[in-house]
């Protein structure tokens, strides 16, 4: 089983000759960025990630992954505050700029993956305030992450991936 999730898509992309790479938190803390010389940020085109895609869907349909799963996950309008309020984000074109990318990225993996289905969870989703990593839209409830949990269990024992 292999499960996809598209929320770092938001980070940056660091190319060294012709290999690219995330410019993750973890990537800063980590030694490699001191002894990478010849970097250098790269652009995000809409090319360069279908390009890529495109190299990744081959691979996967190429391989002996049983099932994959895309994890839908957008970027949310509303969170939960400190005190259980449900207040709106200041940065709504941000966020709707970046789920319309991701909604044609989710689309184009499930298009063309075999074995793809989607675990997408319904109804109201909510950023939460509270959250381990902070305020963002990405950082949901907790009630998200169960609910996810439920769902991939599901998907994986329907087709018996997991016995």
């Amino acid at each position: 089983v292999l499960i996809i999730d598209l929320l770092s898509e938001r980070l940056r992309i660091m190319k060294r000759g012709e290999s690219y790479f995330t410019y993750s938190d973890e990537f800063t803390r980590s030694n490699l960025v001191t002894d990478l010389k010849g970097k250098q940020f790269v652009d995000k085109t809409d090319e360069l990630w279908k390009s890529s895609a495109d190299k990744f869907i081959e691979e996967i349909n190429n391989s002996s992954i049983e099932q994959v799963i895309i994890h839908k996950a957008l970027w949310q309008e509303k969170y939960v505050d400190k005190d259980g309020i449900i207040q709106s984000f200041d940065n709504i074109e941000e966020i709707h700029s970046n789920n319309e990318k991701l909604e044609y990225m989710y689309s184009y993996l499930a298009d063309n993956i075999h074995n793809a289905c989607y675990l997408e969870i319904e109804g109201e989703v909510l950023a939460d305030e509270n959250h381990k990593w902070g305020l963002s839209p990405r950082h949901y409830e907790s009630s998200y992450y169960q609910k996810f949990l439920h769902e991939l269990n599901n998907l994986t024992q329907k087709n018996k991936i997991f016995s």
